[in-house]
This record gives C-alpha cells, sequence and structure tokens, in this order.
C-alpha cells in the first residue's frame, strides 16, 4: 500500500544526507583545497598600490625599455604582472640558519642593473642581451599574471646576466631544448636553472610568501627538475621532496 508520509520521510532523508554531503564538500574545499589556489586576478586596491610603486620606487630602482608605460597602467595587464612579480620579490623574507647571511633577491636584482624589455617570445620565456644589460620578458608569460611564474624568470634572466654568458647545453633527452648540464649540491654556483632551483626552494621553505605560492613554487621546481637538468646527482629529489620525473 502506498504510503505519502512514508515516502515524504525518505525524501527528507535524503535531502538532510545531500546537505550533508555538500557541508562536508565544502569543509574539504575550503581547508585542502582553496588555500592552495593562487588568485590572480587584482583588486583595485592592489592595482593602486602597484602603480605607486611602479612610480615612485620601481622606476627610480630599475631600466625599463620605451615598451612599458612611463605613467600609471592598467590591471590586468603585462606591466601589472611584471610589478606584482618586482613587488614579490621586494616583499620576500627569508630565514636563515644562525649565523647564515641573509638573503635579499631583490637588491641582488638592484645590483645587476638590468633594462627591462618585453616583446613576443614564442620559444621561450625570456632572454637576456649581455652588451645592452637588456632582459626581455614574453608578452605570453606576463599576460598569464602568474607572480610566480614571472618571477621565476625574472630571477633566471638575472643569474645569466650576472653570469655574463649563457650557460645552458642542449638537453640530453631533447636537443631542442636547452638544460643546465647539472643539478649542483649548492645551486648557487650553477647556472639560470639551478639558480631557480635555490630561489623556489627558498620560497617553499624559508620564505613569508604564502601557503598558495609555496604551493606554486614546489610545482615550478618539479617541472624544472624534471625538464632542465641533464644531471641530477643522487640525493638531489629527497633533498628537496620532489617526485621522481616521469
Amino acid at each position: 500500500m502506498f504510503d505519502p508520509g512514508a515516502r515524504r520521510k525518505n525524501t527528507r532523508s535524503e535531502l538532510r544526507s545531500l546537505v550533508l554531503l555538500f557541508g562536508f564538500l565544502a569543509t574539504v574545499y575550503f581547508i585542502f583545497v582553496r588555500p592552495e589556489v593562487e588568485d590572480f586576478e587584482l583588486t583595485d586596491l592592489e592595482c593602486v598600490e602597484l602603480n605607486e610603486l611602479w612610480l615612485g620606487q620601481y622606476r627610480t630602482d630599475f631600466s625599463f625599455s620605451e615598451k612599458w608605460p612611463s605613467g600609471r597602467f592598467e590591471c590586468n595587464s603585462k606591466t601589472s604582472g611584471l610589478v606584482r612579480a618586482l613587488k614579490f620579490i621586494d616583499d620576500l623574507e627569508f630565514e636563515t640558519p644562525s649565523g647564515a647571511p641573509a638573503v635579499d633577491f631583490y637588491e641582488w636584482a638592484r645590483n645587476l642593473k638590468p633594462v627591462f624589455d618585453t616583446d613576443i617570445l614564442f620559444r621561450h620565456a625570456g632572454k637576456t642581451a649581455f652588451e645592452e644589460r637588456r632582459i626581455t620578458i614574453s608578452n605570453i608569460a606576463l599576460a598569464q599574471n602568474n607572480t610566480l611564474l614571472i618571477a621565476g624568470i625574472i630571477v633566471h634572466e638575472l643569474r645569466h646576466l650576472e653570469e655574463g654568458y649563457n650557460s645552458h647545453v642542449p638537453c640530453v633527452h631533447d636537443e631542442a631544448k636547452s638544460c643546465d648540464r647539472k643539478l649542483e649540491q649548492d645551486p648557487r654556483i650553477g647556472g639560470a636553472y639551478n639558480f631557480n632551483i635555490f630561489f623556489y626552494n627558498l620560497v617553499r621553505q624559508h620564505s613569508n610568501a604564502s601557503r598558495p605560492r609555496k604551493a606554486l613554487a614546489r610545482r615550478q621546481m618539479q617541472i624544472i627538475y624534471n625538464e632542465r637538468f641533464n644531471e641530477t646527482p643522487p640525493g638531489t629529489q629527497a633533498k628537496y621532496a620532489l617526485d621522481p620525473p616521469g
């Protein structure tokens, strides 16, 4: 016999179960997933702050080609992508072992006196012209507004500028790509990809960067570790808590 009351009771029970399920999924998202998501969109307040830094500190500390605006810029744009990355590097504070020298990537960048340029680069995210001390960052990369990615490009090209020559070699696994010969035990003595590992590892382990940016730094490290070294000595994977290549 059909029982309307029992049916309503079952329906209410199913609805409660669905509500509980959605509540559980929302809790999981906000505890475990949401903190790992980087928001690349700038708020109006952030845009105002970046413009003030651009017009004041950064155009004083660095040189820029004519391709960058001399005045205020719009957000989100290639200029805001660059300035946000410079601010990220500027804001970083690294914890160092007792007695170890502090790491100041912004001061290092300023002392190298680069000229920042931008262009459409299809095969590379950036390139360095040594005689002109010119660092060109791809418009395509800047358009992503991925702060960690752009900061890594800046660090990579600055290391080239510091070395004074392109120390990359063809990758053993794909000669169309460029690699560092070896991931050094102390990445600071290696080439530009070694320096990326050094920088991203400090961001992951010893910086005041947010949790999403630390997660992004690990992902960038994993990509570089997998693809940009012809030799990775035993123990380096465990040292940096990375996954096996492949």
